[in-house]
């Protein structure tokens, strides 16, 4: 009965490691996903202001 327990708590104990470890990974990858994205809607501004100022001398 003790060794049922002792399993038990074992396996309780690596699912909230597991857990654990995933949620951090998560985090860690949502922040570099967050990251390139920024970069990248930052980038397409960049290139619409060019865009935009070409037109403008164009016009001009």
């Amino acid at each position: 009965m003790i060794e049922l327990l002792r399993l038990a708590f074992g396996l309780v104990v690596l699912a909230l490691l597991w857990y654990f470890f995933r949620t951090i990974a998560r985090s860690v990858d949502n922040a570099a996903r967050f990251d390139k994205t920024q970069k990248e809607i930052l980038e397409r501004l960049d290139q619409i202001q060019r865009d935009l100022d070409e037109v403008k001398k164009g016009n001009a």
